[in-house]
């Protein structure tokens, strides 16, 4: 992917331009890149910034981002709720994982998950003392 938020945000913060913003906001809608909320407010605030005096972002329009980013926020909540629900309901079960190690080797293991650790962007499984992406969990066999 040859653009990015960072890229986005350069061009909008660079730009000479009204209309700058919205032209950077709609190719990122087009993209469909992951962005943070933290982007995302970046962006609504530069677009008010240089939004165009004499014709004005409508209010609906405003609302119904704000909307949209509430509507997200919600949806990473519940998707956070999810993933810990799953994690914590996997210990003490055996499970079936498959993957790749860091070194590219692939690996097959069989055996009970102790536990798992969410402290990462990455939930972990724990089985003999070694962690193993949750990506990499095939079957849980009991």
């Amino acid at each position: 992917m040859a653009n990015t938020i960072n890229d986005y945000m350069s061009y909008i913060n660079n730009a000479n331009g009204v209309n700058k913003s919205r032209e950077a906001n709609s190719t990122t809608q087009k993209n469909n890149s992951l962005i943070s909320s933290e982007g995302f407010l970046q962006l609504l605030a530069t677009q008010l910034t240089n939004q165009d005096c004499l014709n004005p972002t409508e209010d609906t329009q405003f609302i119904a981002q704000m909307a949209q980013f509430t509507s997200l926020q919600a949806m990473q909540e519940v998707s956070d709720s999810v993933r810990l629900q799953y994690g914590a309901s996997l210990a003490g079960k055996t499970a079936y994982l498959s993957g790749m190690n860091s070194e590219g080797r692939s690996y097959e293991i069989t055996g009970l998950i102790e536990a798992v650790n969410f402290s990462s962007d990455k939930t972990l499984i724990i089985i003999n003392g070694s962690a193993y992406p949750i990506t990499d969990l095939k079957e849980v066999l009991a």
